[in-house]
């Protein structure tokens, strides 16, 4: 349907599919000292805080891309972690290329929680050049939980001028967020590899710590850990992870781990790491609130805004306003913010302030001012539209099992300039609507695609994307 002034309103109509990008390679330098590889996965080129150059996504085979509002603690370029690229259960396994010369790297994988996925419900292992780099991969475990960076480290060396990465599905669908590959001039080539072990979470009676082992590509012959506190013996694992539970509150513990050979041998002793636990006490987290609500709206066309919240205790959650405008209603169980101004309410709308409660704890977005502008300066500036998606709620699950609108816990809404690049979402809260307006952005191309998730908070597979062009 064309788009009409002023409203300069778009109609689309998704239907749920699964969008697949086709790969393609990245070369990176001429020589080993100064190749140096900084892909910002799922999205565009990015100069972080120390003012490296992320380019833009490039060297997949599989995956969907995806763009979240979460805010991610623990670094200093959440960016960088609100894109993605997530791998769905259909072959093939998502996975990575890079023409790199021959020579010793270390690999960063940067990974974070962000759709709110429990301890064990995400876990996938990552091969790098075949061998297995990362085992069991479990993002919300190793990283403290939701919304929390973690950064996956491993030692490679190439030797057939290609760099290759692959992710494997052991439960849930594997991510990534970026991937950093820097030179490793003097990267040990024997068993004496150390391993660098590291803090992953801390509790009043638990520690969890983990560890990266540059082993079968140096040490084949290695066969497991041995997890020591206090120079105790307290654990053996396969794993590249351990939880030492039943401590004391306001404790320190010193840990180290060995890695040994099916013979029993020493391999490498990793660093000894001093943790104390915290202090026994009752808490409740304080709930999340995330969103940017359009500043502009014309008279006599709809505005709404629906903030994104989340509670990591399970509690329930209540909404308020203060300054709300006076044409419009808000919605104290979603914190929806809605309404149609008129002729008469043209202007200006300061402190608009939506907080968020569980009842314990309060927490805000900023505050915001709304601008109404009358039909004639709307149709003047020319320069916001709407755009109206429409969609059919899935039936079933990708098991094929049967999939009820009580079990639906809402929809999202992703946009941006580029199919499979959605730098906006809208999140639609309201399983029962099947339909959403997105107001007041700015005239131009765009490319929609969405997804459902269920009450429990797990999303599906991106749909297709749709073209519109507002004008």
């Amino acid at each position: 349907m064309n788009c009409t002034l002023p409203s300069l309103n778009a109609r689309i109509f998704i239907l749920f599919t699964v969008l697949f990008t086709q790969p393609t390679l990245l070369y990176a330098g001429t020589d080993s000292s100064g190749a140096v590889l900084r892909i910002n996965v799922g999205g565009h080129g990015y100069v972080d805080h120390e003012g490296n150059l992320w380019s833009s996504d490039a060297g997949y085979d599989g995956g969907i891309v995806a763009t979240v509002d979460v805010p991610i603690d623990g670094t200093n370029d959440p960016i960088l972690y609100q894109t993605m690229r997530w791998d769905p259960l259909q072959e093939p396994e998502l996975s990575y290329r890079f023409l790199l010369p021959n020579g010793n790297y270390s690999v960063n994988l940067y990974m974070a929680e962000t759709a709110a996925h429990a301890m064990g419900e995400r876990s996938f292992d990552v091969y790098i050049e075949s061998n297995l780099a990362h085992e069991a991969v479990d993002i919300s475990a190793q990283s403290g939980g939701y919304g929390h960076a973690l950064i996956k480290t491993a030692l490679v060396t190439v030797t057939d001028g290609e760099l290759n990465l692959d992710f494997v599905h052991l439960q849930g669908d594997p991510v990534i967020n970026a991937i950093e590959v820097i030179p490793a001039t003097g990267v040990a080539t024997t068993p004496e590899q150390p391993l660098v072990l590291t803090v992953q979470e801390t509790g009043s009676n638990h520690v969890r710590i983990s560890w990266d082992s540059f082993h079968y590509a140096i040490a084949p012959d290695l066969t497991g850990y041995s997890v020591y506190r206090d120079d105790a013996l307290i654990a053996t694992t396969n794993m590249t992870s351990y939880s030492d539970t039943g401590l004391s509150a306001d404790t320190s513990y010193n840990y180290s781990v060995t890695s040994q050979d099916n013979a029993g041998n020493i391999i490498a002793t990793s660093n000894s790491l001093s943790i104390t636990t915290g202090m026994y006490h009752e808490t409740d987290l304080a709930p999340q609130i995330t969103g940017t609500p359009p500043d502009v709206v014309t008279a006599n066309t709809q505005y709404i805004f629906q903030p994104v919240a989340i509670d990591n205790d399970g509690d329930p959650l209540g909404y308020s306003i203060t300054n709300k405008p006076c044409w419009a209603s808000f919605d104290t169980s979603t914190g929806r913010l809605s309404g149609t101004p008129g002729d008469g309410d043209t202007g200006s709308y300061d402190d608009i302030v939506i907080a968020v409660t569980d009842g314990l704890n309060t927490v805000s977005l900023p505050a915001f001012s709304l601008h109404v502008l009358d039909d004639t300066s709307a149709t003047d500036q020319a320069t916001a539209g709407n755009l109206t998606v429409n969609w059919m709620p899935p039936k079933s699950r990708t098991d094929g099992t049967a999939l009820t609108l009580d079990e639906i816990g809402g929809y999202r809404i992703y946009y941006g300039d580029a199919t499979g690049h959605y730098p906006y979402m809208v999140d639609v809260s309201d399983e029962t609507t099947d339909t959403y307006t997105i107001t007041n952005i700015p005239v131009g191309t765009y490319y929609v695609a969405m997804t459902t998730y269920d009450i429990d908070g797990r999303e599906s597979g991106i749909s297709s994307a749709i073209a519109k062009i507002l004008r």
